[in-house]
């Protein structure tokens, strides 16, 4: 990746004979030193305009021999202030291009006397990456809450320079203020690049669930999103005999409303931490806040009401969503065979009226491991981790793990999910075994936000960070995409012994 001088980091596709490195055009981004003159241009072009709005009052009033009305007096006046405004940002909007300029001179020299020594590139082969502003542990010394909130706390540029350098290499940018309708305040940034990767590494283990489902961006600036669906469809038929009229039948439609509600969490800190500490904190946070709101988002997966709306919407889910296909297990004394044959019976439901196949099961672990405990009249395991078996049931992928995806059943991948509720039924001790088809539900998630305020705490000298996302689940688009087992049946299972 090269450096560009101008702080822009882009890779270059080639080099000039002269050395200047070639940069794609279409869809690249302007350079500062173009960004600073479109600026300027800019602001001359409104300083000109406030000017002739500011003689128009004059000249309407000179034509007519009288004085300014009070109105006219207070507009005149006001297009002074924005004069003023704006012509105390030329001079060092000025002195940034200068600079700029002679940046792209000094790199045109060093380019020209690259191509009369005969060299082809800046470094000859070799390409410079881009160094990561804060890394793990803080082995740079940066830290990005420190970073955070000295930026917006104190004023310190080079802290914002930092920042800002960050959300341009984590491909997000955020503006310092409100965002649309659902933004907080005091400035928002995007967390750097390892930090987001470990956020998503540890989200992952307490959610398997919604991780499943097919992934959407929420929209920026809206508090709802609406789904077209077709609820009655055209029809086709024989037609009786030539000439005569086709078949027609309207289509009708309705549509999915779907909104999102806010998950986060806070933490307060003293300055001195901020100031003085050599320990990077930005891990030892972001892991605690990202681990349980996995939790949370885990858990409302399935528990969640989807009741309210708009900021003050619940998630939707599968235990409030409308199913499609319920099978009830009653049985006194149930076993894994006869698991496995209510299992069959759900499946081919689904099949019957999804007429698509199911992508996956998503069970609780206990369930999953008294199938893989369970074994036939002469004690030869049901469900077998290597190869084919004799009366098999299911199979074990590799080791065994405590969540996430373990096996197949009847054909279909298994996943186990702790969060699967297990205090159900008239016992408080039933589960549920879903079968789902994941591409047909929905999880909305925004990126995760940051932000840092001190006023509130500013009498013991503390700060408090906050992140949070908006999330939100659409279960609805086919009803007949959920599957579930339950009843008696579904009881906590016995391990013999």
């Amino acid at each position: 990746m090269f450096i560009d001088p101008l702080g822009v980091y882009r890779r270059p596709v080639g080099y000039r004979r002269d050395g200047r490195p070639i940069f794609p055009i279409a869809g690249g981004a302007p350079t500062l030193l173009e960004q600073a003159r479109d600026r300027l241009a800019e602001l001359r072009q409104q300083i000109n305009d406030l000017l002739e709005q500011r003689g128009a009052l004059i000249d309407t009033a000179a034509a007519e021999k009288r004085s300014f009305t009070d109105a006219e007096e207070a507009s005149y006046n006001d297009l002074g202030e924005k004069r003023a405004k704006l012509e105390a940002q030329v001079p060092p909007l000025v002195e940034r291009v200068q600079d700029l300029e002679t940046i792209e001179r000094n790199r045109q020299t060093d380019a020209e006397t690259r191509a009369l020594t005969g060299e082809t590139s800046p470094t000859g082969t070799t390409e410079v990456e881009d160094a990561p502003i804060y890394v793990p542990n803080g082995g740079n010394g940066q830290s990005y809450f420190r970073d955070l909130g000295n930026t917006l706390l104190r004023g310190d540029a080079a802290a914002m320079e930092r920042l800002t350098r960050n959300s341009r290499m984590t491909l997000e940018s955020r503006a310092l203020g409100n965002t649309n309708a659902a933004g907080g305040s005091g400035g928002e940034f995007a967390p750097p690049a390892w930090l987001l990767d470990q956020w998503v590494n540890i989200i992952r283990k307490g959610r398997v669930t919604p991780d499943l489902y097919e992934k959407m961006d929420i929209p920026a600036g809206h508090s709802s999103l609406s789904i077209p669906k077709i609820t009655g469809g055209t029809t086709t038929a024989l037609q009786t005999t030539q000439n005569t009229a086709l078949s027609q039948t309207d289509m009708t439609t309705s549509y999915i409303q779907a909104s999102w509600a806010t998950v986060g969490g806070k933490q307060i800190v003293s300055q001195q931490l901020l100031d003085q500490t050599g320990v990077n904190f930005d891990q030892i946070i972001l892991r605690d806040l990202a681990a349980d709101y996995a939790q949370q988002v885990g858990a409302l997966a399935f528990t969640g009401t989807g009741t309210g709306t708009g900021t003050n919407s619940v998630v939707n889910g599968l235990s409030n969503a409308t199913i499609g296909t319920a099978v009830t297990w009653t049985q006194a004394s149930p076993t894994a065979q006869l698991f496995y044959s209510q299992a069959a019976n759900l499946l081919q439901q689904f099949l019957v009226k999804r007429l698509q196949n199911p992508t996956c099961w998503i069970m609780s672990p206990r369930r999953w491991y008294w199938l893989v405990a369970a074994v036939d009249s002469s004690g030869r395991p049901l469900v077998t981790v290597e190869g084919p078996a004799f009366n098999q049931l299911a199979a074990q992928d590799g080791a065994p793990a405590a969540f996430g995806r373990v096996g197949s059943m009847l054909g279909v991948p298994v996943y186990i999910d702790p969060q699967v509720p297990t205090n159900l039924g008239a016992g408080t001790n039933q589960d549920i075994l879903y079968l789902i088809k994941q591409d047909d539900l929905i999880l909305l998630e925004s990126t995760p936000r940051s932000e840092v305020f001190r006023e509130t705490y500013a009498d013991s000298v503390g700060v408090l960070f906050r992140l949070y996302c908006y999330i939100g689940t659409v279960l609805n688009r086919h009803t007949e995409s959920l599957g579930t087992l339950s009843g008696t049946g579904m009881v906590a299972p016995t391990f013999l012994g």
